[in-house]
């Protein structure tokens, strides 16, 4: 069924044409078909095909006859064990850097006084190597100075010069509190005053609430604020 002048009869009459030429093109294929006839008769329904195995051939097993061999005494190598090579490490990073804190912070408690090597091997449980380098260390980086047999900190040093008159006074600090970006501190146990980071010159580790050491300082007003300016933290 289609309708006259519409859509579905052009539908309906290419449909139509490509079917007609379609069939064409099947018949002259058809006639240019080589036909195939069997040469040999039909096996019978059940005959299985002439190139697979019915049954499976075992695979051969081939026995070796294997005498044990006289050794003689000559031909037995005597193998000596190998000496193992323990390398020894050196103390690492984290070890040195505590021992330096412990070190420094042994010669500020000990203040002009300072302390012989033989005392900081009994104060302190490092092997002797990396007591060592944590002083090397130390006067390498010019916190530390070794006088006569003892070793004392350039604080110290500092604040006794000879001809240069120092800067400040001694004053007792203590850690009241800690602010972002100061720290409010007690001088002298009389009156609190500002420490900004910048105006203090000493190790970081004391600056935490409780700490209490003497340092050579300056206190001054800032915008109306007392302020302390440490120069050199002098004992601990």
């Amino acid at each position: 069924m289609r309708t006259d002048k519409t859509v579905d009869e052009y539908y309906f009459r290419e449909g139509y044409r490509r079917a007609k030429r379609m069939d064409k093109i099947l018949q002259q294929a058809s006639q240019k078909t080589v036909k195939i006839e069997r040469e040999a008769p039909k096996p019978s329904p059940g005959t299985p095909w002439p190139w697979t195995k019915a049954v499976e051939e075992p695979e051969p097993v081939i026995e070796i006859d294997v005498t044990p061999k006289q050794v003689s005494e000559k031909e037995i190598v005597v193998v000596e064990p190998r000496q193992e090579v323990v390398s020894v490490e050196g103390p690492s990073s984290r070890e040195l850097y505590y021992c330096r804190k412990n070190i420094y912070e042994m010669l500020l408690k000990a203040g002009d006084k300072g302390v012989t090597l033989h005392e900081i091997m009994e104060n302190i449980s490092y092997s002797p190597e990396t007591i060592r380098k944590s002083l090397s260390r130390l006067e390498r980086e010019g916190l530390i100075k070794k006088v006569g047999d003892r070793y004392v900190t350039t604080a110290i040093i500092r604040s006794k010069p000879l001809t240069v008159k120092p800067q400040g006074r001694i004053h007792t600090i203590a850690v009241e509190k800690i602010y972002p970006g100061f720290a409010v501190v007690m001088v002298d146990d009389s009156f609190r005053a500002r420490l900004e980071p910048s105006a203090y010159n000493g190790p970081r580790d004391l600056i935490k609430k409780g700490r209490r050491f003497k340092a050579r300082a300056t206190v001054t007003k800032v915008e109306g604020t007392t302020t302390v300016l440490i120069h050199d933290v002098v004992e601990a």
